[in-house]
């Protein structure tokens, strides 16, 4: 098989396995393909700042494919969480999400977990997040199941869903509706 491939790269290679095996709905997926759906959300995104508002267990597939000056975390203080965070970039913050230090239209994508946001602190992430601006809903667990759900996100009026060939049920994506005048 690999002769077939010609000169790619390990990356090329990787992708070329995952595409031709997964995703497949039956069946979790790996680290590999967390990291080549967000790779696939990045190239069709521009993204220079991302906010990860709760810092949890998807912080090093984030860390992986964005680099530690692009992820900014914020995290209400689950000292480990925002420990690991730390170490991977220096824009980790504690604060409190719904009153996040952050300007209007900030960034350029959330990054949101597990969510376990509230309604107030949902649309204080809204606020940051730039018109157009990509929203990533994380299924990766961190155990916790309070606080705005999948099916609350569909139905937000501030958002749409972007379909996204070949992305794994892990992320769901959604883009941020520009304000109408």
């Amino acid at each position: 098989m690999f002769e077939r491939l010609g000169n790619r790269t390990a990356e090329k290679v990787a992708t070329f396995l995952v595409d031709k095996f997964a995703p497949r709905k039956d069946v979790a997926p790996t680290g590999l393909q967390r990291l080549i759906d967000l790779q696939r959300i990045r190239d069709k995104f521009p993204i220079s700042r991302i906010y990860y508002p709760g810092s949890g267990n998807d912080t090093l597939s984030l860390s992986i494919v964005f680099t530690p000056e692009e992820i900014v975390n914020l995290d209400s203080g689950k000292v480990t969480n925002l420990e690991t965070a730390h170490s991977q970039n220096k824009n980790a913050l504690y604060g409190k999400i719904e009153h996040s230090p952050f300007v209007d239209e900030a960034f350029d994508a959330a990054f949101i977990q597990d969510v376990h946001l509230s309604e107030e602190e949902f649309d204080d992430v809204m606020r940051t997040l730039k018109p157009n601006g990509c929203l990533i809903y994380s299924s990766v667990s961190c155990g916790l199941r309070e606080g705005m759900q999948l099916d609350d996100f569909r139905k937000n009026p501030k958002i749409g869903e972007v379909d996204i060939p070949l992305i794994s049920q892990t992320y769901t994506v959604f883009r941020k509706f520009p304000l109408s005048v």
